[in-house]
């Protein structure tokens, strides 16, 4: 099982500084500003714009347990 919850987090610390290098990416028309936020428990992602549009939303879960 250790295995399996090293992998996941692996997984849930390269998604989340791939969702932040997407969300310091500037954007072409206006000043919008994007940020990531993550659940305490590491299994909710998402990108929010401040105008609250919700860009994208992950839910990680170990299936094993």
């Amino acid at each position: 099982m250790a295995t399996s919850d090293n992998t996941l987090d692996s997984w849930r610390k390269t998604l989340e500084t791939l969702l932040q290098y997407y969300a310091d990416l500037p954007y072409r028309y206006g000043d919008v500003s994007a940020y990531v936020v993550v659940s305490r428990d590491r299994n909710h992602f998402m990108i929010k714009t401040k105008s609250g549009c919700i860009s994208i939303f992950l839910d990680s879960k170990n299936q094993s347990r």
